[in-house]
């Protein structure tokens, strides 16, 4: 056996780097989405929680409005009545502010995304 003290590992100090605004709101939602697990869409770097309930008749006004006969009315009712269903009760009224106040607006193009994300997190939840 040797007299000589254990010594201490050596801890290299690495630089931290500057964490932006956008970074920490990230990091913020991140954090909040491991302590909830249910499914997300993020519109313009706020977080809207997916419903895990959607009524059935929702998805079936889609498939109604998809069909060529469909007026144009109805497919906007049918794709407007999925958006309230889709997100959670308690974050639609600032889902439906944000869609309305955002500067600069939401376009059509954008929206087309945030549908297309919304159908794709309501299609993947699981069903018992």
């Amino acid at each position: 056996m040797s007299d000589t003290p254990p010594t201490e590992p050596s801890v290299e100090e690495v630089p931290a780097e500057p964490v932006s605004i956008e970074g920490y709101k990230a990091l913020k939602a991140q954090e909040s989405d491991a302590e909830d697990a249910r499914p997300f869409t993020t519109v313009r770097d706020q977080v809207f929680h997916v419903t895990t309930e959607l009524p059935a008749i929702v998805i079936l006004d889609l498939g109604v409005a998809s069909d060529p006969g469909s007026t144009t009315g109805e497919k906007l009712r049918a794709l407007r009545q999925f958006l309230n269903s889709a997100i959670a009760d308690d974050e639609i009224d600032g889902f439906n502010h944000l869609l309305r106040t955002a500067k600069p607006a939401i376009l059509m193009d954008e929206m087309n995304e945030i549908t297309e994300d919304l159908m794709t997190k309501v299609v993947a939840v699981p069903t018992e």
